[in-house]
């Protein structure tokens, strides 16, 4: 017992050198505040304007949305996962997350379910911001709102992407086209059925991804020197269009669309290793409705999927070297407790606690 609680003053001293601040975002009915706990409808932008660079910010899980929010400096902002077995079924909600220049860059978002992803508000052009990683999360979109802009060192991983509704006319899921390295991978995306793509951008790196839709849409219009490979287009076509060049496609499947071809033969683009066909997944419904988490994406035997990929490992998101993990846990959750129902004074207390987490 005095070694555990050694080891807790040392970890706690060895934090506090670091000048690193926890805060804890409740939103929730009752909750209480304290310090560093902020509670309320604003409470995860009053946290984020309390914080400094460094911080890290905890979203309680809840019913209730944290609204929009704006960030202007370096934080971590972990919620509870993407569908975490524990939890009652609720989420770290939030709205829309804009970032205010480069102060936000080395931002991590971790298991919060949001809206759109708009990083480059109050910027005027030029690489505003790098180092970024949203991951474990669902949300709607990225947008780059301003075409002048730019974005170093994006990586989006282990998401779900609904794809923004609505939104008819523009990009559903990303529009990145200045940037230094954007790396999208081992996410489920959806496409909807509508005059929009799905991805419009240039330089972008896309793999290991499953993209489903309802069969009639395109998911790129405009994509300009990307790499997409090792990827599952499941009813959406990954045809290109006129305007698309520079793009090269390896190791890729599609099947269920109204084009099943790849760059549709246009010029300045090239497919290798392409496949046509069913990659026989264990149950994703013909749909063009949001993810459902009771959905499988896993491969049966059999599926020209496995091991496949352009790196010998599965295509779509069991591939790669970060497979999908449904759950998207980061922060350790508590799955058993186990203790004596009896604690006699004087006798130490043994707890066996189980958890989980990335």
């Amino acid at each position: 017992m005095k070694r555990s609680i050694l080891l807790c003053l040392t970890l706690f001293i060895a934090a506090g050198a670091w000048a690193q601040t926890t805060r804890i975002v409740n939103n929730n009915p009752g909750a209480t505040g304290g310090v560093n706990v902020y509670t309320g409808a604003t409470a995860l932008q009053t946290a984020i304007n309390a914080s400094v660079s460094g911080d890290i910010i905890h979203i309680v899980p809840g019913t209730v949305s944290n609204g929009n929010v704006t960030i202007d400096k370096t934080l971590t902002i972990l919620g509870v996962g993407l569908n975490p077995q524990k939890g009652l079924g609720t989420r770290s909600l939030a709205g829309d997350i804009q970032l205010s220049g480069v102060a936000s860059s080395g931002l991590r978002i971790s298991g919060v379910h949001f809206g759109r992803f708009l990083p480059n508000i109050g910027c005027s052009g030029g690489i505003s911001m790098s180092n970024i990683l949203i991951e474990n999360c669902q949300f709607y979109a990225v947008q780059m709102l301003n075409n002048s802009c730019a974005i170093a060192n994006l990586i989006v991983r282990n998401c779900v992407i609904n794809s923004h509704q609505g939104f008819s006319s523009g990009p559903q899921a990303f529009e990145i086209w200045i940037n230094s390295g954007v790396l999208i991978t081992n996410n489920i995306i959806r496409a909807q059925g509508s005059t929009a793509s799905t991805i419009l951008g240039n330089g972008l790196t896309i793999q290991n991804n499953l993209f489903f839709g309802p069969g009639t849409n395109n998911t790129f219009i405009d994509l300009d020197n990307s790499i997409v490979q090792n990827n599952i287009f499941a009813r959406t076509s990954p045809a290109l269009t006129a305007t698309s060049t520079g793009n090269t496609f390896y190791n890729n499947i599609v099947f269920g669309s109204t084009d099943n071809t790849f760059t549709n033969g246009v010029a300045g683009n090239s497919a290798t290793g392409s496949i046509i066909g069913d990659p026989l997944l264990t149950n994703v419904p013909s749909t063009s409705s949001d993810w459902v988490y009771t959905y499988d994406f896993t491969l049966l035997s059999g599926s020209p999927a496995i091991n496949a990929g352009l790196d010998g490992t599965n295509i779509g998101p069991t591939g790669g070297i970060t497979p999908f993990d449904p759950e998207g846990t980061l922060l350790p959750l508590i799955e058993s407790i186990n203790m004596p129902a009896v604690v006699t004074k004087g006798v130490n207390l043994q707890v066996n606690v189980k958890a989980k987490g990335n």
